[in-house]
């Protein structure tokens, strides 16, 4: 993000179903807000996953902080054909909301975004990182979970505001028997104006471990 501009990312919807546990969720008003700091190289962020409904329970989540980082920018390797952008996503969680739904330890993120243009049409982008996160967010008995999460996406610029995207995405889960998630998402994004852009998602999951249908829709806006 540019110095003191701020980028409101909204999820208006989210739909999750899982038939094999005959179980759904529902999340309304998930909320990004990115605040930036130093010109293409840093900014803060702050997010919270919005209104959570279950068959059973209706609540909020934790709030995260945290940060953005560029070790290389598109100035960085504007001379250099073959290098990718590379960022570093970092995330706090703050367990303040209803028990049922936050998590009760110090959970924190570490992504790394590495993306790059193949043509005027074409790009690709990896996320990947380790996450660490108190058991009560997964179905497990132990008292801490380690997860490497990755994505793997491959996006096509239609026009000049028209986009659509296909992913794969999965988690290697290392200190319990939660299981492996795997997954395929397809999206698309359009921007309305040139600080406004609305998305599309859908995902299936691939084993057993992952939901197998989930639905969001969202709003990107710049002030």
């Amino acid at each position: 993000m540019p110095p003191k501009k701020i980028q409101l990312e909204f999820g208006t919807w989210d739909y999750a179903r899982d038939l094999n546990r005959n179980a759904y969720s529902h999340k309304l008003g998930s909320t990004l807000f990115r605040y930036g700091l130093v010109e293409d190289r840093l900014e803060f962020r702050f997010a919270n996953s919005g209104l959570n409904l279950t068959r059973n329970l209706v609540g909020f989540d934790s709030i995260d902080l945290g940060y953005k980082y560029a070790f290389l920018n598109k100035i960085d390797i504007e001379n250099n054909k073959y290098l990718p952008e590379i960022n570093l996503i970092n995330h706090f969680s703050l367990p303040v909301s209803d028990s049922q739904f936050s998590n009760s330890g110090f959970n924190h993120s570490y992504k790394f975004l590495i993306g790059k243009s193949f043509s005027k049409k074409w790009s690709g982008l990896i996320n990947i990182g380790p996450e660490f996160n108190s058991a009560r967010s997964f179905r497990s008995n132990g008292d801490r979970i380690i997860q490497l999460p990755y994505v793997f996406n491959l996006g096509y610029q239609v026009t000049k505001r028209w986009q659509v995207f296909t992913e794969i995405f999965g988690s290697w889960i290392f200190s319990s028997q939660a299981g492996d998630i795997l997954g395929t998402t397809v999206g698309t994004t359009y921007a309305l104006r040139d600080n406004l852009i609305i998305d599309f998602n859908t995902f299936w999951g691939l084993n057993n471990n992952t939901e197998e249908l989930e639905i969001s829709t969202g709003l990107v806006y710049r002030f």
